[in-house]
């Protein structure tokens, strides 16, 4: 499965469901283990355990889903839950939302939307204050490690997934409703139904 790894930008005319996706996000961000933090050693801070690797166990990377087309799921902006397993509903689709998938499009030279727009975005605050100057690096380092795991995951389960190089942080933080020094993007990733047979 894992030489068979390739970036496909193009879905084909059977639309992602709602179980593909969930079992793609089971096996990449939910949360199997968590570990609260104790009060009185700052050193065990609040962490869990996931199917994709992070550094420290903080996983300081939430995912949204701008969904186009999900049998299951309506048209909307999401964002994962990991410890419930759900997708909480953000935005309904609009011109903030488009300008993210149109990015998408543009960033891949998509002729279609794809299925799922995934949205990598971070929580600054909870790499920095361990990790201090190199937490920036070490967040880009973790976008990595979780393309890595979307497209092994999305491979196995025969989709067409595609990371991206190329999007508007400020734009999705205006979607989203998160404060931009905060929580914003750091990474995209486009996911649609199988592709049509070469």
């Amino acid at each position: 499965m894992v030489e068979s790894r390739r970036s496909i930008r193009q879905g084909g005319a059977q639309p992602l469901t709602l179980e593909q996706l969930g079992t793609l996000l089971w096996h990449v961000a939910r949360v199997q283990i968590h570990r609260p933090a104790n009060p009185d050693d700052p050193r065990q801070y609040g962490s869990s355990l996931r199917p994709v690797s992070g550094g420290g166990a903080m996983h300081e990377l939430e995912l949204y889903l701008t969904v186009t087309r999900c049998t299951g799921l309506e048209p909307a902006l999401y964002r994962y839950d990991p410890g419930a397993h759900e997708l909480e509903w953000i935005a309904a689709p609009g011109a903030a939302t488009q300008g993210l998938v149109n990015d998408a499009m543009r960033a891949a030279a998509m002729e279609i939307p794809p299925d799922v727009l995934i949205t990598l975005a971070a929580r600054f605050a909870r790499m920095a204050w361990k990790y201090e100057s190199m937490a920036y690096a070490a967040i880009l380092k973790h976008v990595g490690v979780m393309y890595q795991q979307l497209y092994l995951v999305a491979t196995a389960l025969g989709l067409a997934p595609c990371a991206l190089g190329a999007g508007d942080s400020e734009r999705f933080a205006a979607a989203a409703g998160t404060r931009y020094h905060e929580e914003t993007s750091v990474g995209e990733f486009a996911l649609s139904g199988p592709p049509e047979p070469f």
